[in-house]
C-alpha cells in the first residue's frame, strides 16, 4: 500500500516537472526557458527523477517504512511553489535594474573581481594553475576570516559582467575579450583549487543565463551547452577523486580516474537523495523535530561569533546525521524540503515551497518586465545560479549566507562604487 503511495506520487511529481519543462519549451517566447522554475525543475530531475529510477539503496532509503512520505513531500513542496509563482503579483527592483549600463558594466566586473581576489589571496593565497604539485597558503576558516574567504563569491557576477561588457564592445573588441577571458580563467582556476564544485554549477548557470538573455534573447545554443555539460561532468569527476581543498588538484591521481571511478565521482544526487528520503522517514517517525533552529541559525548567521559566541553552529544538521547515518563527519546533504520537513512536518514543507514561489516571481516578473535591463538579467543570472545550492544543499543559514554573497553583494558593492565614482568626478 506505502509503496503504492510512493509511486502515485512519483508519478504526479513526474508530470509536475514535465509539464513546467515542456510548456516553456514549445512557447515562442525564448525567455520562459530560463525561468527559476525551469531550473527548478532540472535539479528535481538531477536529484530525485534520476535516483528513484536508479538506485536508492544508501542509508536504507529504498526500506524505510515512511518512505512515500519523501514522494508526499517532494510534490506538497514543488505544487506549492508553482501555486505562489502564479498567484504572486509582478515585481521590481527598479533601483538595482539601472545600476549597469553598456559604459560602467566592464568598469565594475574588473571592480568586483578585485575586491573578491584581495580579499581571497591573504587567506587561500594565488595561483595560476590548478595542479597541487605547488602547495600553497592554506588558512582554517575561523572568526572573521570566512567573511573574506566567501567573498570569491563575487567573482560569478564579475564573470557575467565581463561578459556584458565584451558584448557592448564597439570597435576595440579585443581588449575586452582579453578581460573577459582573463576574468574567466582565474575564477575557473581559484574555484577549482579550492575544490568549489558548487561554486562552479553556480557559474555555469548564471553565465548560461546572461549568455541567452543578453543583449537579447536566443535560442538555446547546444553546439556551447552541451560541451560545457560533458567538460563538467569529466572535471567533476577529477574533482572528487583527485581534489585537495585549498592547494588543487593532484594530476597524478587524476591520471588513474578509470570511468567507473569518473561516473561515481561526477554526481552526487544518490548520496542527497538517499539521505533526504532516509532523513523524513526518520523525523517521522520518532518525536524529534529542528524546530526553528535552522530560522534561528540563518537569522544570526551574519553576526560574528565574537560578539555573539552562543549564537547556534547549525547542530541540528549533524545530529540529524548521527539520528540517520550514525556518523556526522561526512557532511551529508539533503534536498531543501527535507529540512523543512525536520522542522515542521508536510506543513514546513508548504511553506517554505510558498515563499520560495513567491521570491521567484518576483525575481522573474522583474527580468520580464525590464528585458533591456542589464540589472534585471543580472540578477534573474545569479539568482539561477543560487537556485542550485539553494535546493540541493538543505541548510538555511549556508543558502542564506550564499544569497548575500552570490545575489545581494554584487548589487551592494556596485552602489558603493557608483557613488565613489560620481562623487570623485
Amino acid at each position: 500500500m506505502l509503496q503504492s503511495i510512493s509511486t502515485l506520487f512519483f508519478v504526479i511529481l513526474c508530470g509536475m516537472i514535465g509539464y513546467s519543462l515542456i510548456v516553456p519549451w514549445l512557447s515562442k517566447d525564448k525567455t520562459l526557458i530560463w525561468s527559476p522554475i525551469t531550473i527548478l525543475s532540472l535539479i528535481f530531475i538531477y536529484y530525485i527523477v534520476l535516483p528513484v529510477t536508479d538506485d536508492i539503496s544508501m542509508y536504507g532509503a529504498s526500506t524505510a517504512p515512511n518512505q512515500y512520505l519523501f514522494f508526499v513531500s517532494a510534490v506538497l513542496f514543488f505544487g506549492s511553489i508553482l501555486f505562489a509563482f502564479k498567484r504572486t503579483e509582478d515585481g521590481s527592483f527598479s533601483k538595482w535594474n539601472y545600476y549597469f549600463t553598456t559604459g560602467n558594466a566592464q568598469k565594475i566586473s574588473i571592480s568586483l573581481f578585485i575586491i573578491a581576489l584581495l580579499c581571497y589571496i591573504p587567506f587561500r593565497g594565488f595561483r595560476v594553475t590548478i595542479s597541487a604539485e605547488d602547495a600553497t597558503l592554506v588558512t582554517a576558516r575561523t572568526g572573521l576570516v570566512s567573511y573574506f574567504i566567501d567573498l570569491i563569491s563575487l567573482f560569478v557576477g564579475a564573470c557575467c559582467l565581463a561578459f556584458v561588457g565584451y558584448k557592448n564592445t564597439k570597435g576595440l573588441g579585443i581588449k575586452k575579450r582579453i578581460v573577459v577571458l582573463i576574468i574567466l580563467y582565474f575564477t575557473l582556476v581559484m574555484f577549482i583549487v579550492g575544490g568549489f564544485r558548487y561554486r562552479l554549477v553556480i557559474l555555469i548557470l548564471a553565465l548560461a543565463t546572461t549568455y541567452h538573455l543578453y543583449p537579447s534573447p536566443r535560442k538555446i545554443n547546444y553546439i556551447v551547452l552541451v560541451p560545457v555539460a560533458i567538460i563538467t561532468y569529466l572535471g567533476f569527476a577529477i574533482m572528487d577523486t583527485a581534489r585537495s581543498y585549498g592547494r588543487g588538484i593532484d594530476l597524478d591521481v587524476a591520471k588513474t580516474i578509470s570511468l567507473k571511478d569518473a561516473q561515481k565521482g561526477a554526481g552526487e544526487s544518490t548520496d542527497v537523495c538517499c539521505f533526504s528520503i532516509a532523513t523524513i522517514d526518520y523525523y517521522s517517525r520518532n518525536d524529534v523535530s529542528a524546530g526553528i533552529e535552522p530560522i534561528l541559525t540563518a537569522v544570526l548567521m551574519p553576526i560574528p561569533r565574537s560578539i555573539f559566541p552562543s549564537k547556534p553552529a547549525g547542530e541540528y544538521m549533524k545530529e540529524a546525521q548521527i539520528r540517520v547515518i550514525g556518523d556526522a563527519s561526512g557532511g551529508a546533504a539533503v534536498l531543501i524540503f527535507a529540512e523543512a520537513y525536520m522542522s515542521f512536518g508536510l506543513l514546513g514543507v508548504i511553506l517554505y515551497g510558498l515563499f520560495i514561489g513567491w521570491l521567484c516571481k518576483k525575481i522573474w516578473s522583474n527580468y520580464q518586465n525590464n528585458k533591456d535591463s542589464i540589472g534585471a538579467i543580472l540578477l534573474l543570472a545569479l539568482f539561477n545560479g543560487f537556485m542550485y545550492t539553494w535546493m540541493s544543499r538543505g541548510y538555511m543559514a549556508g543558502a542564506f549566507n550564499d544569497f548575500i554573497y552570490f545575489v545581494v553583494l554584487p548589487f551592494w558593492l556596485t552602489a558603493l562604487i557608483n557613488r565613489f565614482s560620481k562623487s570623485k568626478s
